[in-house]
């Protein structure tokens, strides 16, 4: 039964790896990655964060993903999450998340309860450098095994290659849009100027 529920993670993974490489949009790029993570770990939620400077911003996640990141950016080592970026490993927690200290949910702790119980958070690596931290929650206790880490991990790290990959995409269709821009502009330049020399030069006919 093991043997047949890891191929059939592998086998998943392996699916996923093929359909992250085809989307090159943020916009596309940005939900597809909470939400398949969340299928694929069987979770109810999953949220994530990128690392920019020394913190880690609001990335994406499921509806109630980014309903729960109540803060806009956090500091790296800030929260559960936030401790598996410093870290650069996974952070588990199997039960009763609420009691965490480093559990960051402030309108949760008001009521004294949580609605989450178990939690497991990696961080997102390219070539070993931190990226961000990808998230999935779950409302009942799981004690989340060795193989369900190892494919958090691996899915992490393809969404941070394709996250970069539609950075890069996107700056260089910015900088393809700028240098049309700028070439147009020559152009109108280049035509305003022709106009004005042959009108100084039909000027300097007329006056002979």
């Amino acid at each position: 039964e093991e043997v047949r529920e890891k191929s059939k993670q592998l086998e998943a993974l392996y699916e996923l790896g093929k359909k992250v490489t085809t989307i090159i949009s943020m916009e596309e790029l940005l939900p597809w990655i909470a939400e398949e993570a969340k299928k694929l770990l069987d979770a109810d939620l999953c949220s994530y964060r990128l690392k920019e400077g020394d913190y880690l911003v609001r990335g994406g996640g499921t509806r109630e993903g980014l309903e729960l990141m109540s803060k806009e950016k956090i500091k790296i080592g800030e929260g559960v999450g936030g401790l598996a970026a410093e870290l650069k490993k996974p952070i588990i927690i199997s039960e009763n998340l609420a009691d965490e200290p480093k559990y960051l949910f402030e309108h949760e702790k008001k009521t004294g309860r949580s609605s989450f119980r178990s939690f497991l958070g990696v961080p997102m690596m390219i070539n070993g450098d931190i990226k961000g931290v990808l998230n999935v929650y779950t409302k009942e206790p799981r004690r989340f095994t060795d193989s369900d880490v190892e494919l958090l991990v691996s899915f992490a790290g393809m969404a941070a290659v394709a996250l970069e990959n539609a950075r890069l995409f996107k700056d260089l269709e910015k900088t393809k849009k700028e240098l049309e821009e700028s070439g147009k502009v020559l152009e109108d330049k280049v035509e305003e100027r022709t106009r004005e020399l042959k009108e100084i030069h039909n000027q300097l006919i007329h006056a002979e």
